[in-house]
This record gives structure tokens, C-alpha cells and sequence, in this order.
């Protein structure tokens, strides 16, 4: 067996007496994004990603008119449908997911024009990300029949207004339901 370098033999050593003398290394910080760590991030994508999954075995057609949004373990669901049994059917399967604290819905019917929604949605997206007061890293924006759907986290309740604000002024957007969610 080869000898361990003068280097490897020091650092050997100083383990095992950090170790013999009850030294435990502090746990670092776990990076975070606009406030929420990569762990709540990634578990909350999870639970999205399960609810969705659910709704799209279901009814593929169905399950694609509903957004799933997680944030903190509080879930949303946005969409445009008018099939009470499968929003029953989305709620339920919602409540039920593993680190659900809550859930949210916002459906409207399937009625009226919805082919503006998406560019709606992206122009406020782009309002929101060019105002550097406002971190829309952990913002999510759905329209639904001219509905600017806000959902997510900002640092506090002048933050969440200001995004209001922000997004009622966006050309196409009739009005604004807020369901963000100030900062701890």
C-alpha cells in the first residue's frame, strides 16, 4: 500500500483530532433565489410537477387547460374551464399531494376570446422583468380571458402592490387577480 504525502497525512490528522475533539463543521447556508432556497424551490416543482402529471392522466386535453403553480407548498390552479367535475377532480388531487399546505383555484369559463392571453401575458412578464424594483424571478404571470393572474413571492406588501400596479397598466389586461405572497 502506497505511503499517504506529507499533505494527505496532515489533513488526516487534523480530521481525526476535529473529530475526536466533538468538532462538527456548521452547515453552510443553502443558496437561495429571491429569497427561497433551491431545496423549497426544487420540492415545490416537485409537487407541481405530481398534481400536473395527475390532471394530464385524467384528461389530456382537460389537464393542459390548467396551470399548476407551487410556491412554499401553497398550490394554484389557473385556467380556463368550464367542466366543474374536473376542477373537483384537480382540487382533490392537489390536496392530496405530498407537502401541500394549500390550494388555491382561479377558473373562468371557456367563454370569450382567449387568443390574446398569451402575448397579454408576455408583455406583462416583460413589465414586470424591466423594473428593477420589482424581482420577477419568482413571479408567475397566467392572463386568462384578460386576467393577469399574479402568483408568487415578493419581499413585502409594497412589493406585491407595486406588481399589481405594474400589471394593471399593461395594454389587454381588463384586471388583475393577486395571489402573491409577502415576504416572511
Amino acid at each position: 500500500m502506497p505511503a499517504l504525502s506529507r499533505p494527505a497525512t496532515l489533513c488526516a490528522v487534523l480530521a481525526l483530532l476535529f473529530c475526536a475533539s466533538g468538532f462538527v463543521p456548521q452547515k453552510t447556508k443553502e443558496p437561495t433565489t429571491a429569497g427561497r432556497g433551491l431545496a423549497t424551490l426544487s420540492g415545490d416543482q416537485r409537487i407541481a410537477n405530481t398534481i400536473k402529471a395527475k390532471l394530464l392522466d385524467k384528461d389530456k386535453q382537460k389537464g393542459l387547460a390548467v396551470k399548476v403553480s407551487c410556491f412554499d407548498g401553497r398550490v394554484y390552479l389557473v385556467g380556463r374551464l368550464d367542466d366543474t367535475s374536473f376542477q373537483n377532480f384537480a382540487v382533490t388531487t392537489a390536496r392530496a399531494a405530498d407537502g401541500v399546505l394549500s390550494v388555491e383555484i382561479y377558473f373562468l369559463p371557456e367563454t370569450g376570446d382567449a387568443s390574446a392571453d398569451p402575448e397579454v401575458a408576455d408583455r406583462v412578464r416583460a413589465v414586470l422583468a424591466a423594473d428593477k424594483a420589482i424581482s420577477a424571478g419568482r413571479l408567475e404571470v397566467e392572463v386568462v380571458n384578460g386576467v393577469a393572474v399574479l402568483l408568487g413571492t415578493v419581499p413585502d406588501q409594497a412589493a406585491a402592490e407595486r406588481v399589481r400596479e405594474a400589471a394593471t397598466a399593461v395594454p389587454g389586461v381588463e384586471r388583475v387577480q393577486s395571489f402573491l405572497i409577502p415576504g416572511r
